[in-house]
């Protein structure tokens, strides 16, 4: 299912819900660094990087950094 678009429509659909019926501001993702995937998709929806979140994320074995992204939503 992968680079069919599929991960860019369920972002748009979860932006257009917080942004109609949530009435949120802003809506973000926390994302590994090696995830260049996700990193992708996000920046293609319109998500900027605004921080790194050192030695957050544990996969068992060690700890890894992760990035957050965010959106500003309009209303």
């Amino acid at each position: 299912y992968r680079y069919k678009g599929y991960g860019s429509a369920v972002i748009k659909q979860i932006t257009d819900y917080c942004t109609r019926i949530l009435h949120l501001h802003q809506i973000y993702a926390i994302i590994d660094t090696l995830n260049t995937s996700s990193i992708s998709l996000f920046k293609k929806n319109s998500f900027v990087q605004s921080a790194i979140l050192h030695e957050w994320l544990y996969d068992g074995i060690t700890y890894r950094d992760a990035f957050v992204f965010q959106k500003t939503l309009v209303h």
